[in-house]
Formats: C-alpha cells, structure tokens, sequence
C-alpha cells in the first residue's frame, strides 16, 4: 500500500491530476485519512485569513 500512497505527493507537487494516484491508493486499501496525510505532509494545512 504504501507504494501507492507515493504517487499521490508526487502527482501534487508536478502539478499533475492527482485522481488516478489516488484511485490507485484507494485501490491498495488506503484510507482517505492516510490519503489527507500524504498531501498534508506534501502541501501543508489552509489556514484562511482572519478579517476578510
């Protein structure tokens, strides 16, 4: 599973579409909290702006 889980990160960080990665890690039986954490690690968290 967790070569799966590699795609993901790397599809977010070319810029590419990550839905096939990610349907080839949910394929794999990963979660979508294991999914969430990939990217998290890869983009990091939105924090929105106070005030807008």
């Amino acid at each position: 599973m967790g070569a799966a889980l590699d795609g993901t990160p790397a599809a977010a960080r070319d810029g590419s579409n990550m839905i096939a990665p990610m349907l080839d890690a949910v394929r794999a039986e990963a979660t979508l909290g294991e999914i969430c954490g990939v990217l998290r690690d890869e983009r990091g968290t939105y924090t929105e702006p106070p005030g807008s």
